[in-house]
């Protein structure tokens, strides 16, 4: 008989009462709801949305490569914490994906760093993006790009400043006397820097490609809606305005439908794949 620790449950526990918000959320906010749209339409959505989600899945699990995250693990991690995501709102989600991926890497510092960076290229790819249609569109996307250029801008100095500062203060407490205190506090600029180093290093062979994912991603999903409505339709600047959280859309809501749809079904069936085989 398998016994479980403190971490497993309290793990089991947080999975649990999270997957139960966001499945309620999804209920009550996307599944109640009366939709009228054609079979084509859902098709190529579906289509769109299995593409986007791999490319973006494939785009974190490169950023995972050199912690040799296990595949199906990564498969029903990623439907998981991407369905959360979607449905808790103010990136709570993230916070959730940090947790689990921490809980598997079993570092949270690493998942940490790990999910910000993705978060950071599928930003950087989407102010881009953003720039492009706020001169194409003539659409208020003033208040996007102050967000997504803030959060560009902290991510860019953190990461630049980081060395020096650890630099700096590593000096400092080696020429003052030792104490648990100072201790403590080496031992904690050792922890960032062995997270920093590896990170730094693999993003100069990386970074490239995680751009180029992330344009791909951003690309799959706005070119589909731009097929579907037509690039300068009143339809399409409404989807843009509310994925950026500006408004209301019924073809954003059925691209987060589809999506969710089908993250919690690859979700469900792999984690009763992994179930069987556990019991086999």
């Amino acid at each position: 008989m398998m016994i479980m620790n403190k971490s497993k449950i309290a793990y089991l526990v947080i999975n649990l009462t999270v997957l139960l918000i966001a499945v309620s959320l999804f209920y009550f906010n996307y599944l109640k709801e009366s939709y009228s749209f054609g079979v084509r339409e859902i098709l190529i959505i579906a289509i769109a949305s299995v593409l986007v989600n791999v490319t973006k899945a494939f785009r974190l699990y490169f950023i995972l490569l050199d912690s040799k995250f296990p595949s199906k693990l990564f498969i029903r991690q990623y439907c998981k914490t991407t369905l959360v995501s979607v449905l808790i709102p103010f990136k709570l989600g993230d916070i959730f994906r940090i947790y689990c991926y921490g809980y598997h890497l079993k570092s949270y510092s690493k998942s940490t760093v790990y999910i910000v960076l993705d978060r950071f290229f599928d930003t950087l790819a989407l102010l881009v993006i953003v720039l492009v249609l706020l001169v194409t569109t003539h659409e208020n996307f003033d208040l996007v790009v102050i967000l997504l250029a803030l959060f560009l801008g902290l991510i860019t100095v953190v990461y630049i400043l980081l060395p020096y500062v650890c630099s700096h203060l590593k000096h400092y407490y080696l020429t003052t006397k030792a104490t648990p205190k100072t201790l403590s506090h080496l031992s904690l600029i050792s922890k960032i820097e062995k997270v920093y180093v590896p990170v730094s290093n693999a993003l100069r062979g990386k970074g490239v490609i995680l751009c180029a994912l992330s344009f791909v991603a951003w690309l799959l999903e706005l070119g589909t809606v731009a097929i579907l409505y037509g690039s300068t339709s009143s339809k399409f600047v409404d989807y843009l305005m509310a994925a950026f959280g500006m408004g209301e859309s019924a073809n954003y809501e059925l691209f987060l439908l589809v999506t969710l749809t089908i993250l919690l079904s690859v979700y469900a069936i792999t984690q009763i794949a992994q179930t069987i085989r556990r019991h086999e």
